[in-house]
């Protein structure tokens, strides 16, 4: 069960720091032990909340579409000091695209959110738990 988590080079878990890092895995771990006990049917409905689960990334892309579209709303209609906020939001954004990552990622992380390889570890994981079931 120890190398289940190993997502292999991921530029957010390289950025986050080792105790987020540990703190997700903990729970992806908790996750596959618990449903790998479960009945099939259990199981398969896990998987697809899986597939459906928003990433890091998605998180990070409605949040600077959110912010940019405030900040602009309340450039137009408030004041045009508001117009500071998309121009921040892009350096974030560009620093994601560049580095893999910024200082809004930090925040997602301490929320738990996962990146599409942790998602897709748990996943892959339960279905080998299916599989070994039907041996």
């Amino acid at each position: 069960m120890e190398n289940v988590i190993d997502p292999g080079f991921d530029s957010v878990r390289s950025s986050s720091p080792q105790i987020l890092n540990t703190d997700i895995d903990e729970k992806t771990r908790n996750n596959i032990l618990w449903y790998s006990r479960e009945d099939p049917d259990v199981i398969v409905a896990r998987m697809i909340a899986l597939d459906k689960e928003w990433d890091i990334e998605r998180h990070m892309q409605l949040n600077a579409a959110l912010l940019t579209f405030a900040g602009l709303t309340l450039g137009i209609a408030k004041n045009k000091l508001w117009y500071i906020l998309p121009a921040v939001v892009s350096f974030f954004t560009g620093q994601q695209a560049v580095q893999g990552w910024c200082a809004p990622m930090e925040v997602f992380r301490k929320m738990g959110i996962r990146t599409r390889r942790e998602i897709d570890m748990e996943k892959y994981s339960l279905m080998e738990a299916l599989k070994s079931r039907q041996k």
